[in-house]
């Protein structure tokens, strides 16, 4: 009895051990060496010699003292595509991907692992919880002193950005409002950008600033808009506004301006006066002749033409409704579908032909086969369709479904068969 469980404690330590070397989990930045504010991208990878994997994150990351912007976030179970050129025996997969940046005025940023939870392949008895390593870690370097120049201040800007004036003319009426635009375009840590220098006359009064910003990582803009309020009856100029940032790649500061704004002065119109003017009317003459209005022959050809309007009105709503009937038909989205994929294959866009044809397919399993579960998976729909279909014809669709899942979580990697082998699987699931 002793000896049976020394030898089964012995295969589940072998076993936890040869899980363990079977998994590395690390984290990588897209350069070691960054400037405080300067944007990089930070991957939480794994690295796995086996062919599928089922992870759940136990922990996210932590990054204090950082901006980050959330790319990409996988669990559940993984499918890591086969590739015959691979020189590794280790697979590559991102789980988490983030574009951070350290704050500029933070003095220790720090990122925190990432915590998973790995089910383990070779037994069920417990799971594997590994935490990400970092084998090089980030250096974050201080910014270089702002160097003085005409009493400006550095604002926090860290990237490559332009400054322009969306309103070089703007008209006003005294004392009303008027509405002042310019923007910064660029990429960079657009979080930490307040605004630019501005410097206004004196007789012009900030009634209030408003910024919001579009576009996603890495090219985004600024807008700004102040709304402005001028004590004055003649023309002005804006001084040119001036924005300042670090640039990373040339490890220096850059002096932006835009060009001079003009107040346009535009005096107030005079209300317009109201002359009142009476008027000698001539009294109406009024004169009538009694007619039979179903003896005049108008009267018919009004009735006949209204009758015309109307039969080919309801005509044509019938088409209408007809066609709309028929676009909303599994028929018409099939045709659709068809010759999408068709065109997609024939430009050699093979990601949209896989997620084309994988739709195409799983439309044609479910009609052939009266599949009424809209929220079955692929797999349940095959074994559902193995009951009525062939086997060859199963196998052909799920390869099918395997290629497009491999592009779609691994997206870059090379297709697991060739697009005409895929191509020809297509057209025979659908003759099917």
């Amino acid at each position: 009895m002793v000896s049976r469980l020394l030898i089964l404690l012995t295969v589940s330590l072998s076993l936890s051990s040869l899980a363990e070397e079977s998994f590395q989990f690390r984290t990588e930045f897209s350069k070691e060496e960054v400037y405080a504010g300067e944007e990089i991208r930070c991957d939480f990878v794994l690295y796995t010699n086996l062919n599928t994997v089922e992870v759940e994150v136990a922990k996210f990351p932590e990054f204090r003292g950082f901006w980050k912007d959330n790319l990409v976030l996988r669990q559940g179970k993984i499918l890591v595509p086969y590739s015959r050129f691979a020189t590794s025996p280790w697979n590559r997969i991102v789980l988490g991907s983030y574009r951070i940046s350290a704050m500029v005025d933070e003095k220790k940023p720090t990122i925190r692992p990432m915590k998973l939870v790995l089910k383990n392949p070779f037994s069920d008895e417990a799971d594997i919880t590994v935490e990400s390593e970092t084998p090089k870690p980030l250096r974050v370097r201080t910014l270089p002193p702002f160097p003085t120049k005409d009493g400006e201040a550095f604002g926090g800007a860290v990237g490559q950005f332009t400054l322009s004036l969306d309103t070089p003319e703007i008209p006003y009426e005294q004392n009303e409002p008027a509405t002042l635009r310019f923007s910064i375009r660029g990429q960079g840590n657009f979080q930490e950008i307040a605004t630019a220098q501005v410097t206004l006359p004196p007789s012009v009064k900030v009634l209030s600033k408003r910024s919001y910003t579009q576009g996603s990582a890495p090219y985004q803009i600024q807008h700004h808009e102040w709304a402005l309020s001028v004590n004055h009856d003649e023309d002005l100029e804006i001084a040119p506004i001036h924005f300042n940032f670090f640039d990373p790649v040339q490890g220096r500061y850059e002096f932006l301006q835009s060009e001079p704004g003009h107040l346009r002065f535009q005096a107030k119109l005079e209300p317009a006066q109201t002359v009142e003017t009476v008027l000698e009317l001539q009294p109406v003459a009024e004169w009538s002749t009694a007619f039979v209005l179903q003896d005049a022959l108008w009267f018919w050809l009004v009735q006949v033409l209204l009758l015309l309007a109307a039969v080919s009105g309801l005509t044509v709503w019938r088409l209408k409704e007809k066609q709309t009937r028929y676009r909303q038909s599994a028929a018409y989205k099939m045709e659709r579908l068809r010759r999408e994929t068709e065109a997609a294959y024939s430009s050699g866009d093979f990601p949209r032909f896989l997620r084309l044809g994988s739709e195409l397919l799983s439309l044609h399993l479910k009609q052939k086969t009266d599949w009424n579960q809209d929220g079955g998976t692929l797999d349940s729909l095959l074994r559902h369709a193995a009951k009525q279909t062939s086997a060859d014809t199963i196998h052909q669709a799920r390869r099918f479904f395997t290629a497009y899942e491999a592009v779609l979580y691994s997206p870059g990697s090379a297709l697991t068969q060739q697009p005409s082998v895929l191509y020809e699987d297509l057209q025979r699931v659908l003759a099917a």
